[in-house]
């Protein structure tokens, strides 16, 4: 007797009853001392079982709340409100989307509002038919990706979700797993492609009026994410300091940062941003200044290295002394970034990280 383990984690929310009663069901064991009465207990004890996970106002709620990201319903313990529940049920993405993104939005008809006047001039690509798929282009909508972007990652994630279908398949053979497996990896190489393109500017394939697979030229979009993230490599030795210098000097690069003073404040204001600066040595915080921080007022400027800096003294005052040490060894390796050797290739790790959350099931870039 067994329950999908989401299911149950929605029944301990909201029915903590009947996932009691449900637990104790599975650790039940048959009585009877003749195989007859065993068989006879046995089947009762699964009948109540069924019965009480197979309810159907239960499995059709269950249903609605599965739709709502799981970042938001973690916020509120599992139990969703009522308000947000039928938002869900309604498939308003956008404003499932946009209260994950912004906690402190927590009435619902103001953010219908809000997001009609925000993308209700955007339309959802006719090829994107899957509620992940659509899920996921609005979840990048409202990350701050480009139209063009969002409709990449979100086929890529309706291609995934159609290959990890197939792999259910009892009676595929040993290769047809691997060529699956294979490219499903594919798609997610083309997702983080997408990603870099957007931040930083590149090649984005995408689908004309018509549906034709054509290519894009992107110009950089979110630049400030794109310069982050290097100067995070160049902290941690990936890059040396020629490669670091002739990618944030790119003229593109400084045009699109210096137009997007408002995104570059809120984005360096993240906590996770500030304490990503805060491990920045003094090297990465000169170059930090001089091609990022340069287009911010002076106070803002000043109080985002000082927030930085107190997150990641807090931080360290909870490390024990070989963490401490670990985090001084990394601090002077990184210093060395003229003699190690380049690392272009993300690693699976740094894809992860640098991808937009809500995109697939473990979230992505949860930068708020």
């Amino acid at each position: 007797m067994e329950v999908n383990s989401l299911y149950m984690e929605f029944l301990k929310a909201n029915y903590p009853t009947v996932a009691g009663r449900l637990d104790a069901l599975k650790d039940t064991s048959p009585s009877g001392t003749t195989p007859e009465e065993i068989a006879k207990s046995k089947a009762k004890l699964e009948e109540e079982f069924n019965t009480l996970a197979n309810d159907a106002e239960r499995v059709n709620r269950f249903q609605i709340w599965e739709k709502v990201p799981t970042i938001l319903r973690d916020r509120y313990y599992g139990r969703v409100p009522q308000e947000v529940m039928e938002a869900a049920e309604r498939e308003e993405i956008y404003v499932l989307r946009e209260m994950e993104y912004h906690p402190e939005k927590r009435n619902v008809d103001e953010v219908r509002a809000e997001v009609e006047e925000k993308y209700g001039s955007i339309m959802m690509p006719k090829d994107i038919v899957n509620f992940a798929a659509k899920s996921a282009f609005a979840a990048a909508i409202v990350a701050g990706y480009s139209e063009i972007c969002s409709a990449e990652l979100a086929r890529q994630r309706q291609d995934r979700d159609a290959l990890f279908d197939k792999l259910d398949d009892p009676n595929l053979s040993k290769e047809e797993k691997d060529k699956i497996h294979r490219d499903i990896l594919k798609s997610q190489q083309a997702t983080a492609d997408a990603i870099r393109a957007d931040w930083g500017g590149g090649y984005i394939r995408s689908k004309d009026e018509n549906g034709t697979d054509i290519v894009v030229r992107m110009k950089p979009h979110q630049p400030e994410k794109h310069l982050i993230h290097l100067l995070g490599k160049f902290n941690a030795g990936k890059i040396d300091k020629d490669e670091l210098v002739a990618d944030m000097s790119r003229l593109d690069l400084q045009e699109a940062l210096k137009e997007r003073q408002p995104e570059l404040l809120a984005y360096l204001q993240r906590r996770n941003i500030q304490a990503k600066i805060g491990h920045f040595n003094d090297e990465t915080r000169d170059f930090l200044a001089k091609y990022v921080l340069k287009y911010l007022p002076d106070n803002e400027r000043s109080e985002i290295m000082e927030n930085a800096q107190r997150r990641y003294s807090k931080i360290r005052e909870n490390l024990n002394d070989e963490q401490r040490a670990i985090a001084v060894a990394k601090n002077m390796n990184a210093n060395k970034a003229n003699i190690l050797p380049r690392h272009n290739n993300l690693s699976a790790k740094e894809k992860l990280n640098n991808m937009p959350s809500s995109l697939n099931r473990s979230g992505y870039e949860r930068q708020t």
